[in-house]
């Protein structure tokens, strides 16, 4: 039988006399983590803010204690911000 279930989300904004986009949280349930599905939630946010013209795209707020989502987002094209509390990534 399938289910309908979330199990995973991604919020992201842009203002309207902004041309940045931001991604702020993504989240995926620890039973469908190694799944793709974060990395298919992300592809998705960052064509939509590209479709809609908002570049570069931000991503802020994540530990660098978060080896797992570091490494993820390296691999799609953000890139660290030095000197932060928080890893901050841009992708143009």
């Amino acid at each position: 039988m399938l289910e309908n279930k979330i199990v995973g989300f991604l919020l992201l904004s842009y203002r309207s006399n902004k041309k940045a986009g931001n991604l702020y949280y993504l989240g995926v349930d620890p039973q469908y983590q190694k799944k793709g599905i974060g990395t298919a939630l992300l592809h998705q946010g960052i064509k939509y803010l590209k479709d809609i013209n908002r570049q570069p795209i931000f991503l802020s707020g994540v530990f660098y204690s978060n080896q797992n989502a570091l490494n993820l987002y390296l691999r799609l094209g953000f890139y660290k911000k030095p000197h932060s509390e928080f890893a901050i990534y841009k992708i143009n």
